[in-house]
């Protein structure tokens, strides 16, 4: 009767265990779909901004060079 009950208490024990193994899976699952949600938003607003500095620099070497412009 007592070996019953350990070994019923250890299959609990056990299924339990697995159920939060299970449900940690899901968790990080879940963050490490956030994570990559903001990322591609972080790389987008990045590229901008380099896209926007790459124009900028360009318009200034444009005026640098047609020579009638006075740059220190």
């Amino acid at each position: 009767m007592i070996i019953m009950v350990i070994a019923f208490s250890g299959m609990f024990f056990l299924l339990g265990y697995w159920v939060g193994l299970l449900q940690t899976g899901k968790l990080w699952e879940q963050q490490c779909k956030k994570d990559l949600e903001e990322g591609e938003r972080l790389h987008k607003e990045m590229a901008e901004v380099i896209d926007t500095i790459r124009k900028q620099n360009f318009s200034k070497k444009e005026k640098d060079e047609c020579g009638c412009c006075d740059h220190e």
